[in-house]
């Protein structure tokens, strides 16, 4: 599984994970900002890609309004005891 957010918004998605080492690959897509990390640059043995086929993703809008409906519905949950319900319109399930 991997999570990624943007201020409000997130996306996770499973799937099945492999190393890559197409050195063509890192190569295109090399960015000097990143010899912070791999000091030995697009030849650093420890670099290599991660791919993944995803299998499933959910996204998630949390922003302006619906950030203020789902903290409300979280905390009325929470007091209750319950899971707050979703709203379709701020989040999507998708099978891949």
């Amino acid at each position: 599984m991997a999570t990624f957010q943007s201020g409000h918004k997130f996306v996770s998605f499973n799937g099945r994970a492999q190393l890559v080492r197409d050195r063509a690959l890192i190569d295109k897509l090399w960015s000097e900002a990143w010899r912070v990390w791999f000091p030995d640059g697009k030849d650093d043995p420890n670099l290599g890609l991660i791919r993944v086929d995803p299998t499933d993703a959910e996204f998630w809008d949390t922003s302006g309004t619906q950030a203020v409906k789902y903290a409300f519905r979280a905390a009325a949950a929470y007091v209750k005891g319950e899971r707050p319900e979703i709203d379709r319109n701020q989040n999507a399930k998708v099978r891949l």
